[in-house]
This record gives structure tokens, sequence and C-alpha cells, in this order.
């Protein structure tokens, strides 16, 4: 009888993010609602919005940079010690991928809502300065604005999004199993009879 088989890499990119669109709403509920508070919220206009690029990217990148190393370190210490090391890579690269891939969703999301519903004096008096119009267009008489202050708020409520998902999937086991769960019991199969630690 062959020995199961780890699951293909190229799993559908559709039922992915579907599990991870499903485990986000589960699980996080209270802290997406807590983020889109945030992105009504004057003073993370006043601050974010009027950052200058340089301290924009320290910002977004030091944020984003601290969720992977506390994921890639914290996989390692909550993920199964008898997994093997190719199912260990596998699993941390998805995780990694999807909450990577979740920030920049919820970040984009903003930015699409902002733009619909925020015009350019809105922007500016929100922020207190100058917006940076990038872009703007006008349909059915309603006036659309891109704006600086906007991305770059998208941009910070995104990378705070995946460290609350960073830590979402290391402190709860559901969370984790729902992400990696087939990984871990293809690679539970694969082991010989009496290899690893046995549940007593």
């Amino acid at each position: 009888m062959s020995l199961p088989t780890l699951p293909r890499p190229t799993r559908s990119f559709r039922r992915r993010g579907a599990d991870v669109l499903l485990v986000s709403v589960r699980e996080m509920k209270v802290l997406l609602g807590l983020v889109f508070v945030l992105f009504l919220t004057t003073e993370v206009w006043r601050f974010v919005g009027r950052l200058d690029s340089v301290r924009l990217i320290v910002l977004v990148g030091g944020i984003t940079a601290a969720s992977m190393i506390i994921l890639i370190a914290g996989l390692r210490r909550t993920l199964p010690t008898t997994m093997g090391r190719r199912s260990l890579m596998l699993a941390t690269r998805r995780v990694v991928g999807e909450v990577l891939a979740f920030g920049i969703t919820l970040g984009a999301a903003f930015i699409v809502f902002g733009f619909l519903t925020m015009d350019r004096v809105l922007v500016e008096e929100w922020s207190g300065a100058a917006a940076n119009l990038l872009w703007t267009c006008a349909a059915g008489g309603w006036r659309f604005d891109l704006t600086r202050p906007l991305i770059q708020v998208s941009a910070f409520l995104g990378s705070i999004s995946m460290v609350a998902f960073a830590l979402e999937v290391l402190t709860d086991a559901h969370t984790r199993h729902s992400l990696v769960g087939d990984l871990i019991a293809s690679d539970a199969g694969r082991r010989p009879i009496g290899a690893g630690s046995l549940a007593k």
C-alpha cells in the first residue's frame, strides 16, 4: 500500500483564500471591527496620513517585518515537534503567505472603501493638512478622489492586521488547525508506526 503524500503546494488559490477569510471572520471579528473604527479615527489620519515616505516605509515595513519574525519563531514552538522538516517548512511558508495576503487584502479593501466614500475635502479635514491628490474621477455627479493619506492609512491598518492575525495563529490552536491541519495530518500519516511521540 502506498504511503500518503503531502498536499500539493499548488492547492487552489480560491479555496485557500476562502479558508483564510472564514478563519479571519470567525476568530478576529472583534479585531476587524476595531480596525474599521481606527480607519474612522482622525488621530490615525493626523499621525499616519501626514508621514513622509521614509517614515511611512519604516513604520509599515517595521511592523510587517516584526509580525513575520514573531510568526516564524512562534510556529517553530507551536507546531507539533513530530512534524517532518519538509512539512514544517511548507506549513510555515503557507501561514506566512496567508498572513501577508490577509494584510495586503485588508489594506486594499480600505483603499477601495475610502476611494468610494471619502472626497479630498474630508481627507484634508481628518488629516489636518493638504491632501496629495493622486487620481480623481467623476461619475453620475459624484466625485471620487484617491489621495496619498488614504493609501498611507490603509497600508498602516493592513500591517497592524498582520500582527493581529499572526498572534491569533500562534495563540489559538483551532486557528492553526484550520490553516495547516491537512499538513499535520498528512505528515502523521507518512510516519512509520512507532515514530515520534505516541499519545497516551
